[in-house]
């Protein structure tokens, strides 16, 4: 079984033309231009899906190819793939004849073949390139056609760089080289991926991060790396629903791969260069920045607005809120479209993943001489200096917001390293100090929420009317988030002394 390793980048179609003319392909071999009609198999109920397998029949020429995929990892902007080929004699499927003894079990033991029917079908004309670049043989398709479901089409324009040899950093360093000339984006969904939903003719949804699993022979750079191809992942994922805007959980989901990947590179400052951080830092609060009033007027409108609103039916000066916060809404959408579309988001994905591949994040000095511990030891280390800087704080008398606002942001942070490794502690204990750190931040959300709401309404415009109706709407949206306030406040006591209570997973066994 073959693993595949690619990284797919969406380009405008009338763009895609120039591609030809590209200094990275000046003594490229290929060039000619194939058609590629594909038919994508499953079940009604999608089993094949359900299990990670891909199935299509494609038609080259007069050949016919049958091509099984499943995914085999994470790889930050990279899709990896184990690929099952099989020559066919005409059109129709044949899973008896697949040469993976293993895959005709699967297939046999949910009785898959009777009930297999045509899901969406693909019409693409492929233009291949093979070239080496940065030391990688680099296989360069540019795929323009379009994908058909249900009487209904979706347009392909995208370009795929297959690693044929090499090293993968090869490819990030292609991709890299063609988004300073062309309008690229990562296409973080695969074909298959937006034939399923274009069948079932739904938005794109948001999707959580996946669950980080270190083996403990890793070594604390390998850690690092791992972690963060979760992270950029999860952001990646949560593209299309959060560019779509229906699903509000794809933007919400897109900060917490970036809160998360955040929290990652604080944890690791003192192991990685000055230059390296310094750079990540800065691009990574840009995105955040960009991202958060999108998330902030969600928030206000879906969860902070409509109790009050339900409480007070009548009341004009919430009616008037609300409609300028779902114009405030969507004008900030459309600056999280607008990132996302941007040379800057492409060029930070792309250099983050070349510096996972080489490890270049790397410095020098006493914090990286760290990096030699067996990764479960390094941890320790991590969390207890954190554990002990959030109690610090946590045990002081007579918190003052500002401080409950400090005490709630390391919690945060505590609670995303403490998930980073919780794979190599006994699940019982981490669950608990995970839970733990969790009702601690939810008693104190209403504070956070009540100072982004305050902010918000202190930006809206208006004429000395309307700022009188606002300023009556804020009245009224303080005092019932200052009651909320007051009741966590009263239960944070208790809280606080059950986690400060609590032994730290680490320190067990």
């Amino acid at each position: 079984m073959d693993e595949e390793i690619e990284l797919k980048l969406a380009v405008a179609p009338n763009k895609g033309a120039t591609l030809r003319r590209d200094p990275l392909l000046a003594g490229a071999e290929g060039g000619g231009t194939r058609r590629l009609l594909s038919v994508y198999y499953d079940t009604p109920d999608h089993a094949l899906r359900k299990l990670g397998v891909g199935l299509r029949v494609r038609k080259v020429g007069r050949r016919y190819l049958q091509t099984i995929k499943l995914p085999s990892g994470h790889g930050a902007a990279l899709q990896r793939h184990h690929e099952v080929e099989t020559a066919l004699p005409d059109e129709r499927f044949d899973l008896e004849g697949i040469p993976d003894a293993g895959l005709r079990r699967v297939f046999a033991k949910h009785h898959i073949a009777p009930k297999l029917v045509p899901i969406f079908t693909t019409e693409i004309r492929r233009t291949l390139w093979t070239l080496r670049h940065a030391g990688a043989v680099i296989e360069l398709v540019l795929d323009r056609g379009e994908i058909r479901a249900d009487g209904r089409m979706l347009p392909v324009s995208e370009i795929e760089l297959e690693l044929k040899g090499g090293k993968a950093a090869g490819l990030y360093r292609a991709a890299l080289a063609l988004a300073e000339r062309l309008p690229v984006r990562i296409e973080w969904r695969t074909k298959s991926a937006r034939g399923y939903a274009l069948g079932a003719d739904a938005s794109p949804a948001a999707t959580r991060g996946q669950p980080i699993l270190l083996d403990p022979a890793l070594t604390p750079t390998e850690a690092f790396g791992a972690i963060a191809r979760v992270c950029i992942s999860q952001l990646g994922q949560n593209e299309a629903a959060a560019l779509d805007g229906h699903d509000i959980e794809g933007v919400h989901q897109m900060r917490v791969a970036l809160r998360r990947l955040r929290s990652l590179v604080g944890a690791y400052r003192h192991q990685m260069s000055d230059a390296c951080h310094g750079g990540l830092a800065r691009d990574l609060r840009w995105l955040q920045q960009s991202l958060s009033p999108a998330r902030d007027w969600d928030v206000l409108l879906a969860y902070t607005l409509p109790p009050l609103r339900r409480r007070l039916p009548e009341e004009a000066a919430l009616f008037r809120l609300e409609a300028l916060a779902e114009a405030r809404r969507a004008a900030a959408y459309d600056v999280v479209r607008e990132t996302v579309g941007s040379p800057r988001y492409t060029a930070l994905l792309l250099n983050t993943g070349l510096l996972l591949e080489t490890g270049r994040w790397v410095g020098e000095g006493e914090g990286a001489a760290t990096l030699t511990r067996p990764v479960r030891r390094f941890a320790d280390g991590l969390l207890d200096k954190r554990h002990r800087r959030l109690r610090k704080l946590g045990r002081r008398r007579d918190l003052s917001e500002n401080e409950l606002h400090r005490l709630r942001l390391f919690g945060k942070k505590m609670r995303y390293v403490a998930d980073f490794f919780r794979s190599l502690y006994p699940p019982k204990a981490t669950q608990a100090y995970i839970a733990a750190l969790s009702e601690l931040q939810e008693r104190l959300g209403s504070l956070n929420d009540a100072v982004v709401t305050d902010m918000l309404l202190a930006d809206l415009p208006g004429d000395e009317d309307e700022r009188l109706l606002l300023g009556h709407a804020r009245t009224l949206l303080r005092g019932w988030q200052a009651h909320a306030i007051e009741m966590e406040h009263k239960a944070f006591a208790e809280v606080w002394k059950r986690f400060d209570r609590r032994k730290p997973f680490w320190r067990k066994g």
